[in-house]
């Protein structure tokens, strides 16, 4: 967890960078955006993290796992998108979705995002 202050121009901005709590490119937060996900009936689990772009630089890209019988397609997809876009600020959505079976965590059950592995990118 690490804590900083940063003067630009004269204007103090406070930047607090929460362990995998801000993605890569600066904007979103996970928190936010994973609230808005588990609050549609479809989502049992998520996990929020950022995704390289080559247009963009970085995506939000949300890990969800499904309730029991939920089909993880398209249409799904679009839907949750819209939900997310209707819950929080519309440029916050997962522009990226993958449903998993099941999410890696620790021991005590906390999620470990840094083993997630973004879509495109190959596990070295």
């Amino acid at each position: 967890m690490a804590h900083a202050a940063l003067v630009e121009s004269g204007i103090v901005r406070d930047v607090i960078a929460v362990d995998n709590d801000k993605l890569p490119d600066g904007g979103e937060f996970t928190p936010e955006v994973e609230a808005a996900l588990l609050s549609h009936a479809t989502v049992s689990e998520c996990a929020v993290i950022g995704a390289p772009d080559a247009k963009r630089g970085s995506i939000v890209e949300a890990h969800i796992v499904l309730s029991d019988g939920v089909v993880g397609d398209a249409a799904q997809i679009k839907g949750l998108q819209d939900h997310v876009k209707s819950e929080i600020a519309p440029f916050k959505y997962p522009r990226s979705i993958v449903f998993t079976a099941a999410l890696p965590k620790t021991v005590t059950g906390k999620i470990q995002r840094f083993l997630l592995i973004p879509v495109g990118e190959s596990k070295e």
